[in-house]
């Protein structure tokens, strides 16, 4: 009963605009944490996918108890690694050119690798780039290649019309150094050096 009294009031408290500097900090405040995870995936990426893959990423790495690294990849794990490419370049993580760099080494990677009538194979080893036993093609990862491919095509034709230095790249320069204090905070010897960062990319003196 007590509900069904307070509803009115409850319904224009909700429909109230919310003031523009809350609504601001609600932002900044939600997009924090997805924006950092985002970050720490992308170093996979970063680190893995090289000319020591032939620019193929890896299907998986494991941390715990030893490094190791899966070396081997499937269509999926390419368009995956194509489109993470791109949504690093719209968050601020890597320039356009270092994108369309790594992007093409990968697409004179995927011209000499063995395919059965047009289709990729489901696995290859990243190394010699030969294909997995047993060879097969899986229409789902030849679907969501092609689907990576579109959206690739679309998103780099988005950047060939923004700046080479545009607004992603101060909040892409301020989640790594919010992952650096994470993962440095407590060594003293990088407190001065991040507090500089700091004060250099939000421009205190």
């Amino acid at each position: 009963m007590v509900l069904w009294a307070a509803a009115p009031a409850l319904s224009r408290w909700l429909d109230a605009a919310v003031p523009p500097e809350a609504a601001s900090r609600f932002e900044r405040g939600r997009n924090t944490v997805p924006r950092r995870r985002a970050r720490r995936t992308w170093r996979f990426f970063d680190d893995l996918v090289n000319q020591n893959s032939n620019w193929l990423p890896p299907d998986n790495t494991q941390l715990a108890l030893r490094v190791e690294v899966a070396q081997r990849t499937s269509a999926t794990n390419i368009g995956m690694w194509l489109t993470s490419a791109l949504a690093a370049n719209d968050l601020g993580y890597l320039t356009a050119d270092d994108m369309a760099r790594r992007c093409t080494q990968t697409m004179a990677t995927l011209a000499r690798m063995e395919r059965y009538e047009g289709h990729f194979l489901n696995w290859y080893d990243t190394r010699t780039l030969e294909p997995l036993a047993p060879r097969y093609v899986s229409t789902v990862d030849s679907g969501n290649l092609l689907a990576c491919f579109w959206v690739l095509k679309q998103g780099i034709a988005d950047v060939l019309k923004t700046p080479l230095i545009g607004a992603v790249t101060i909040p892409g320069l301020a989640d790594t150094l919010a992952i650096l204090r994470e993962v440095a905070g407590r060594d003293l010897s990088m407190a001065v050096p991040i507090q500089e960062l700091r004060r250099l990319l939000h421009g205190q003196r």
